[in-house]
């Protein structure tokens, strides 16, 4: 079984792959689509998501280091 600090990081390392693979795939779609209609749709949902997605990589891996720490603190106590 996992601990927290594992799962949490299997997480973290399947988001950022999820999004290299999403971000391969819409690059690829370039080749094809090439209206003003994939500029508009890439300007209004998708130039947020690359930033976002870092800011919550960054905050989970936080939160990862918070809970092994308090997971340390509690099993130091038995």
């Amino acid at each position: 079984m996992l601990n927290s600090r594992s799962q949490f990081t299997e997480s973290n390392n399947r988001l950022k792959k999820v999004f290299t693979d999403f971000s391969k795939v819409w690059q690829d779609t370039g080749e094809f689509w090439l209206d003003d209609r994939r500029s508009q749709f890439e300007r209004k949902h998708l130039t947020t998501i690359g930033p976002s997605l870092q800011r919550l990589s960054s905050l989970l891996s936080q939160l990862t280091d918070t809970v092994a720490d308090a997971e340390k603190d509690l099993s130091d106590g038995e």
